[in-house]
């Protein structure tokens, strides 16, 4: 059977990892996971000498001040007109419809609760807005944080909401539809009362698991790895509790410039 391309299933954060290297780890290794690298220090940002017209502060539940401040107008050059950035975007979409004609496109979305890692109860809503549901006999976890895959000229983007059910923890699972849990490796069930067939695609993420399963495997115990370096890591250089400054600084022509000059005061911003 064909076999499937998993995307990569990353949240690079900036300054962890380049683009260049994220494309080349992406190229070897769809399912690659980088080791956590922690964070470079943020660099306490000094704002220059700015006339502010209006200031604005809150205190927060956490303590933290948030103050936000209209300062004088920016110098920068006005923002492009708006007719003309709709029609940049169209022309950039007409130049695109070929390269989109050549593939279908789906978007999968889905809830589940995985019982011991075995069974999963997915649910989901179809185009009229109708709640459904089935009963699988894989471990649809595996593919948390793999936003796609692709199969033939179809590419799918998939975004999975999911919890983990343990019967030892968590006593007996139950679902109306469902009163007996019985189902094979692999098998869908649907409710007797559903009256429709399965829907191909949660056939496709059936037979996606069934052959990538040994990859997806590994593939989630790098990310849980990684996660707990992380999680380690924060744990042990908690970030220091610090006050925000929000500056809006208006364009030319703004609404917000109407009567700016009248109420200026000379002030040197700190965002802290």
């Amino acid at each position: 059977m064909k076999r499937f391309l998993v995307t990569l299933a990353i949240h690079f954060v900036a300054l962890q990892l380049t683009s260049a290297h994220a494309e080349d780890l992406a190229k070897s290794d769809p399912l690659a996971v980088p080791t956590f690298v922690p964070p470079v220090p943020k660099v306490r940002k000094e704002m220059p000498d700015i006339s502010v017209n209006a200031a604005v502060e809150a205190r927060m539940k956490n303590q933290r001040r948030l103050r936000i401040v209209r300062a004088e107008p920016s110098q920068l050059p006005d923002l492009p007109g708006i007719r003309k950035e709709l029609a940049r975007q169209a022309e950039a979409a007409e130049s695109a419809v070929g390269e989109v004609a050549e593939t279908n496109h789906k978007f999968i979305i889905l809830g589940a609760t995985v019982i011991d890692r075995e069974i999963s109860h997915v649910t989901w809503t179809d185009g009229s807005g109708k709640s459904l549901e089935a009963l699988c006999g894989f471990d649809i976890s595996l593919l948390a944080g793999v936003p796609g895959f692709t199969q033939g000229w179809t590419t799918y983007s998939l975004m999975l909401m999911h919890g983990q059910h343990v019967t030892k923890r968590d006593g007996g699972f139950s679902a109306k539809s469902f009163p007996q849990l019985h189902v094979k490796p692999g098998e869908i069930l649907l409710p007797a009362a559903a009256g429709e067939g399965i829907p191909e695609d949660l056939k496709t993420i059936g037979v996606l698991i069934g052959l990538e399963r040994e990859r997806l495997v590994e593939f989630q115990r790098a990310r849980e790895r990684r996660q707990e370096a992380e999680r380690q890591w924060r744990e042990a250089n908690p970030e220091p509790p610090r006050d925000e400054t929000i500056w809006l600084r208006p364009h030319s022509g703004s609404r917000y410039r109407d009567g700016a000059e009248s109420s200026n005061t000379n002030r040197k911003g700190t965002d802290k």
